[in-house]
């Protein structure tokens, strides 16, 4: 047997016993504890249902809303077989350093140079002029910091 009907109601709170006696009296169960309560009015709200909750089961073929991908999932003997109903982890992907391969995570990229594209370090703060023209050693500070990171070659 299944549940065959089903009914909230709001119960005063001085005749809970009172009412909750009369639908177990005329078959009704109630299920789980009471859905809320409202304070202000002094109600009880309480789900009913008549019938049994037999665990029974359902038919991955009677989901008549699920797609042939969700119905291989609940149908996957193991996670493995999941994982290929979704099409994660089957993809040809092959790690390597070539534009038609995936990086591997832990890369280091070469240092840059003229011929290189690479990576280059922050270079350090050199201050800013001091005058409307920069003299020659605040602008040889600025090609040494630039040197030292590898953004510009040193010779």
């Amino acid at each position: 047997m299944a549940i065959t009907e089903v009914k909230v109601m709001s119960v005063p709170m001085d005749q809970v016993n009172k009412i909750l006696s009369e639908q177990i009296a005329d078959d009704y169960q109630l299920y789980a504890a009471p859905t809320s309560m409202d304070d202000n009015q002094g109600m009880l709200i309480v789900t009913l249902y008549k019938g049994t909750i037999d665990g029974g089961s359902v038919a991955v073929d009677d989901i008549t809303d699920a797609t042939t991908v969700g119905r291989s999932v609940l149908t996957a003997a193991d996670a493995a077989a999941a994982r290929t109903a979704i099409g994660a982890g089957t993809s040809n992907l092959v790690i390597g350093t070539t534009s038609d391969t995936a990086m591997v995570g832990d890369y280091t990229p070469p240092a840059a140079t003229t011929a290189i594209a690479g990576m280059v370090k922050q270079a350090a703060a050199v201050a800013d002029a001091a005058g409307e023209a920069p003299t020659a050693s605040e602008y040889n500070a600025l090609l040494a910091a630039l040197r030292t990171a590898g953004v510009i070659a040193t010779a």
